[in-house]
């Protein structure tokens, strides 16, 4: 495989109280535009092969969370993460595919948009002041 290849595969490991990866889990994941094979060496380990210019590790690993799986949260999976994310995006820069373009991704955001507070802030000058430091705080 040379360099500038954008098929990617990958070991993602899995922690927690559920059994692995699920029949519906293994269904959804595949029907992702990207995902070209996933194989489960056992319960805990999922082994994905994908397509770069369509979705990268990072959002992978976004989904599987919002699906409910528990990711290993050791350091040596956070390190090795890092590093996967870091290349795949210096690659994805190098070969100019936008980052951040998967539906799958848009979707998830637009479920994590948070919903507008009812609640509306006290009168008061630190609250209504602008370009307050304190307002992002808040």
């Amino acid at each position: 495989m040379d360099s500038h290849s954008t098929i990617k595969t990958h070991t993602i490991r899995l922690r927690g109280p559920h059994p692995g990866l699920s029949e519906d889990d293994r269904a959804w994941l595949t029907s992702l535009a990207g995902v070209l094979e996933i194989q489960t060496p056992s319960p805990t380990r999922i082994t994905i092969s994908y397509d770069l210019e369509h979705i990268c590790l990072r959002g992978i690993l976004q989904l599987l969370a919002w699906r409910g799986l528990h990711l290993d949260a050791s350091l040596w999976s956070k390190l090795t993460h890092a590093l996967i994310e870091y290349s795949e995006d210096a690659q994805r820069e190098e070969l100019h595919i936008p980052i951040g373009t998967h539906e799958a991704l848009r979707t998830l955001a637009n479920l994590r948009e948070p919903s507008k507070p009812s609640t509306t802030l006290p009168d008061d000058p630190k609250h209504t002041a602008p370009n307050n430091a304190w307002n992002r705080y808040l």
